[in-house]
């Protein structure tokens, strides 16, 4: 019998470790894990390096706003219909933030 991987969503926090590099999906506003940003947000770590799988909207556009973002990977971050990730675009002009870009 294979090992359970699923935890309890509040559990989720003794995952989460100052650098380290995590994959969220969702698009848009559409199919965030709002509720696994939420407890991202509550663990206290930073400099989080993202990769956007397989691109990103709302989570994490949330997530760099928080200033918890170091880097993100992305093929796109956007809010679709809502426009532009404005917090991506300001922290990524200013130079706080690093960014690779997979067209």
């Amino acid at each position: 019998m294979l090992p359970e991987k699923l935890i309890p969503l509040l559990e989720a926090q003794k995952f989460f470790q100052t650098g380290s590099i995590i994959a969220i999906g969702g698009q848009s506003v559409f199919m965030n894990p709002m509720g696994l940003i939420k407890e991202l947000m509550k663990s206290g770590c930073k400099s989080i390096n993202l990769v956007a799988s397989p691109v990103g909207g709302l989570g994490i556009d949330l997530l760099i706003g928080a200033g918890l973002v170091n880097s993100v990977e992305f093929a796109q971050v956007s809010l679709w219909e809502y426009g532009l990730a404005p917090n991506l675009r300001r922290h990524a002009e200013s130079g706080r933030l690093k960014l690779k870009e997979h067209a």
